[in-house]
């Protein structure tokens, strides 16, 4: 697999961050009385932490406000980015090959601007992108192309020349329809069933990044 450029998620992709996520989750909502499982996990997926804290507020009419909510949230979580969380295997070796070979990269995440940023810095991968953008800045979930195609637009590539690497069903089916090369990462905290639905609509399926080398 050789494209122009490369159009990383973060989560689940780059970092083993996924256990981290859902444990803090259910941490955080278990303490709120909210019975953390499954299907929350992936109604919130897509959502930013504003737009989770919304959400969550909303459904299970819980008693504190969204900034309140957003607040105590954002503190855990620049904690156990920093000290929970490791680079996948053949990520950093990965990155220094397409640096080599002067191939541009950049993040494409759903989590927040600085968290994002915070994440990458911790784990000495930000200096491999051109720039990292989230789905706060373009104003639309991964549901939608729009990080994807401002991706695209600043790395000066048309979507058919970016592979788009993605461990979830719904941001991979989303790049696909846009018209990129999309390349399914595996992550053990994926249902069977979404594994399954992103091999599926993968160009190309990877258990790790050591398969890239």
């Amino acid at each position: 697999m050789k494209k122009k450029g490369y159009i990383f998620d973060m989560d689940g992709t780059l970092i083993d961050s996924m256990p981290m996520w859902y444990s803090i989750n259910e941490e955080f909502l278990t303490s709120m009385g909210v019975e953390f499982n499954d299907d929350i996990a992936r109604e919130i997926g897509p959502m930013s932490i504003v737009g989770a804290s919304d959400y969550l507020i909303e459904r299970f009419g819980l008693p504190v406000t969204a900034k309140e909510l957003t607040e105590a949230f954002m503190t855990l979580l620049y904690q156990k980015y920093r000290t929970s969380v490791t680079v996948k295997p053949g990520v950093v070796e990965f990155l220094e090959q397409c640096k080599a070979e002067g191939i541009p990269m950049c993040v494409a995440t759903a989590t927040e601007t600085p968290l994002a940023l915070e994440a990458m810095k911790a784990h000495g991968l930000l200096p491999y992108m051109e720039f990292l953008i989230s789905c706060e800045d373009v104003g639309k979930s991964k549901r939608h192309p729009a990080i994807y195609l401002e991706a695209a637009r600043r790395l000066n590539l048309e979507p058919q020349d970016a592979a788009v690497l993605e461990d979830v069903y719904y941001g991979a089916e989303t790049a696909k329809k846009a018209g990129f090369y999309v390349v399914g990462v595996h992550d053990s905290m994926v249902t069977e069933e979404d594994t399954l639905a992103l091999q599926k609509i993968s160009d190309c399926y990877i258990q790790s990044f050591c398969e890239l080398l």
